[in-house]
């Protein structure tokens, strides 16, 4: 008997939210779908990170419908003069992808700093902090 209430209130609340659940035509699931914030089209890089003998370095393109002709990831030594290009991934076409690249930790050199750096056919580009080794 006690839970014959509850049950009472609990239909009332489904038909009230069935009945609110629809307003001017579109569902408030709906418009709460389209009010979610969109996550922007950009390019992302992640500081490298140390794992043994090896560097590694992560990145890519996230939130993006369009496709582009190619995605390219590469880590680099930050040297005073031109910087060193220690490993390179490319993939495409693609709208949305992550790509990683390794290099043994030697290659750069100790005390070397390396960081990742992403770039798409579009012209678009993304740095990572640097690492030191």
């Amino acid at each position: 008997m006690k839970y014959s209430a509850i049950r009472k209130f609990s239909g009332l609340a489904l038909i009230t939210a069935l009945t609110i659940g629809t307003v001017g035509g579109i569902s408030i699931a709906n418009a709460a779908e389209r009010s979610r914030a969109h996550v922007p089209c950009e390019l992302y890089s992640y500081r490298p990170t140390i794992s043994g003998s090896y560097v590694k370095g992560i990145g890519g393109r996230h939130g993006c419908i369009n496709t582009v002709d190619w995605v390219r990831v590469s880590m680099w030594t930050n040297n005073w003069g031109p910087d060193t290009r220690l490993a390179v991934n490319q993939k495409g076409p693609v709208n949305t992808i992550q790509l990683d690249v390794s290099a043994k930790t030697s290659t750069a050199g100790k005390g070397a700093y390396v960081y990742t750096y992403v770039e798409s056919s579009t012209g678009a580009v993304k740095y990572s902090p640097d690492i030191q080794l």
